[in-house]
């Protein structure tokens, strides 16, 4: 399947984002990753497997030869990031677009934000402030805050073999401006609160004959990686595996020129290994293993209780799933935007 498009200079194409609602911060007093906890808490890692749906731009922020890409043209172009000369997806990188999705699906305060805090339609206790390292929103308490240390750990993900990356060339992109363009942002056609949180939909991606060119992951590449975690309540469990995509209902959307509709991930679990407390002081333990359907069934129920139990809220869940759905893909604007 061709995922490239030739833009017509009198067509108008949607931007490819769209906004997931505020809901109401709640905090709890948290656990922490310093002790184990038992029954009542989950401890193990992921194995994961994931495709590149589309090609994936994640930048080093260094320069490399295009000769080196086996292109004929000389010059330089922004780099992947690379760990031991392989292309890398960062854990780093994964952690940030997971805790994102965790934050808008449940009631997580604002940790991260450059608009106008007197027209989001929460109050001021509802940023980052708010949380304490014994008392915190659902996403810091998971992701970690100010002087609290992560439950999770996300390794980097690369691919299963070598693989030859290529150059894509796509014109420049202007910075957001939400304060500069309250219709977009905000409702009552930008006299109102601004709408929620932005999220970048999936598309067919765009290119340029003309402009420069940046280095990019095929589509179709496929990587693994790990993620450990540490005394997750089960609903924070549910919560992370609908985070990962694990349900198939969404898939995630990272690194550079999201807005060209590059970035696109897909993931899937090859096996998850259970923890108790005795695992991580008796040098011959086994944790458990699950894999196959049996894994899946696990992560529908995981995800399953944290609705039930109001931790993943409904309506944001939705909205998460309409806007992420790889499925439903439009075309994306090529032009400055």
């Amino acid at each position: 399947m061709n995922n490239t498009r030739t833009w017509q200079p009198d067509e108008i194409v949607p931007k490819p984002f769209d906004f997931v609602p505020f809901a109401p911060v709640a905090r709890a007093d948290t656990v922490g990753h310093e002790r184990v906890r038992g029954d009542d808490f989950i401890s193990g890692v992921l194995e994961l497997e994931w495709e590149a749906l589309s090609h994936i731009a994640v930048s080093s922020g260094s320069y490399v030869l295009f000769e080196e890409l086996g292109n004929r043209e000389p010059g330089l172009i922004m780099g992947l990031y690379r760990v031991g000369n392989i292309p890398t997806i960062p854990g780093s990188t994964l952690k940030g677009v997971v805790r994102s999705i965790v934050e808008a699906a449940t009631a997580s305060c604002i940790t991260t934000t450059r608009v106008e805090r007197r027209w989001l339609p929460i109050p001021d206790s509802s940023t980052r402030d708010g949380c304490t390292p014994a008392h915190a929103c659902p996403a810091c308490s998971m992701f970690g805050r100010m002087n609290r240390m992560s439950k999770i750990r996300f390794g980097d993900a690369q691919p299963d073999e070598p693989i030859r990356t290529l150059g894509w060339r796509v014109k420049p992109l202007h910075n957001p401006h939400a304060n500069d363009a309250p219709p977009v942002y905000r409702t009552d056609n930008g006299h109102g609160q601004y709408k929620g949180r932005k999220f970048y939909r999936h598309g067919r991606m765009a290119t340029s004959e003309t402009d420069a060119p940046i280095e990019a992951m095929p589509r179709q590449t496929r990587l693994t990686s790990k993620v450990w975690f540490t005394n997750l309540a089960p609903h924070e469990m549910g919560a992370l595996c609908f985070g990962l995509g694990l349900d198939g209902t969404i898939a995630l959307k990272l690194g550079g020129h999201k807005p060209r509709c590059l970035g696109s991930l897909g993931s899937g679990m090859i096996a998850l290994r259970l923890a108790d407390a005795t695992d991580f002081t008796r040098s011959d333990a086994h944790a458990s293993k699950i894999e196959g359907e049996p894994a899946k069934d696990w992560v529908q129920m995981s995800i399953q209780h944290a609705v039930k139990h109001s931790f993943l809220h409904g309506a944001q869940v939705d909205s998460l799933r309409e806007i992420l759905n790889y499925q439903d893909r439009a075309a994306c604007p090529p032009e400055m935007y």
